[in-house]
């Protein structure tokens, strides 16, 4: 509720919840990007933590050295993204078959 009325405001949960195991997103690659993130916000940049990984996930590699974001954070994003649109009055059951759909059952 909160990213639909103030984009950016829920940055804090949003890196809680991409740390679920269900998500199967190295804590490295947040650390990473949390580490980039306040670089950026020293520089006196107004950027969220959304912001930022869909930055990194729309950018071309460039060289060997800055690899891709990895696999599994990009699907995350792209399934929190579509939550985010499709809005609060979602049912357990829609919730239920989109998570199913983006990312399948898990052992």
């Amino acid at each position: 509720m909160a990213e639909r009325q103030r984009p950016g405001s829920a940055d804090g949960l949003l890196f809680e919840i991409l740390h679920i195991d269900f998500y199967r997103i190295p804590p490295l690659e947040l650390a990473k990007l949390s580490v980039a993130l306040n670089r950026r916000q020293r520089r006196g940049e107004a950027i969220s933590f959304r912001k930022l990984i869909r930055e990194k996930i729309n950018t071309l590699q460039t060289s060997l050295f800055d690899p891709p974001v990895h696999e599994n954070l990009a699907k995350a994003v792209n399934g929190l993204e579509q939550l985010i649109t499709v809005g609060t009055d979602i049912a357990v059951g829609t919730l239920y078959q989109i998570l199913m759909s983006q990312y399948g059952s898990r052992d």
